[in-house]
């Protein structure tokens, strides 16, 4: 495959590195997208019905990908499917959480949290324990490629505004929300 048409934005130009095995995600409509539609509809499926119980792992998204995946095949795969999937399903909880009216106000800024781990991201970690307005989403600092969010297990961490106001006093600055 070397280019791919996306079929909810029709964004022509997603390439094999905006993919992970038979799974993409489109940087423009930021949405997961496949060849294989049914696939992607069970994975979707399998990381909801884990966030919604908290019931179910990685291995079952590797599972369906060995049952029903004729691309070959990676052991990673299910575990960064389920991983990236995930994530993002709390990231867009938290951000919708943030800037609702009656939090905003007591917890109006967060601060990135890096993890540590064997995969870091350079960029990522340059981000660490930086702080940002309630009103920036997590996944738009975090980044929207394949990479982004493969190599990331960083965090978001709300700030109340009292812990704010010191923070402030001391020296904290907000970052603000930069294009790459």
């Amino acid at each position: 495959m070397d280019k791919f048409q996306c079929p909810k934005c029709f964004a022509p130009s997603l390439t094999p590195r905006d993919f992970l095995g038979p799974i993409g995600f489109c940087p423009s409509c930021h949405q997961w997208v496949s060849a294989y539609p049914e696939l992607l509809q069970r994975i979707e499926q399998l990381v909801e019905g884990s966030q919604r119980t908290g019931v179910g792992s990685h291995c079952d998204v590797f599972d369906c990908l060995e049952a029903e995946c004729p691309d070959p095949k990676n052991s990673e795969y299910g575990f960064d499917l389920f991983h990236m999937m995930l994530m993002n399903r709390y990231s867009q909880i938290h951000a919708r959480e943030r800037v609702d009216p009656d939090v905003v106000e007591s917890f109006p800024v967060w601060r990135w949290s890096s993890l540590h781990n064997e995969r870091p991201n350079a960029r990522h970690m340059k981000l660490d324990g930086k702080y940002f307005p309630a009103s920036v989403r997590f996944v738009d600092v975090r980044g929207w490629t394949i990479r982004d969010m493969r190599d990331c297990g960083c965090g978001s961490t709300p700030v109340c505004i009292d812990d704010w106001n010191l923070l402030k006093s001391e020296g904290a600055k907000l970052e603000r929300l930069r294009k790459r």
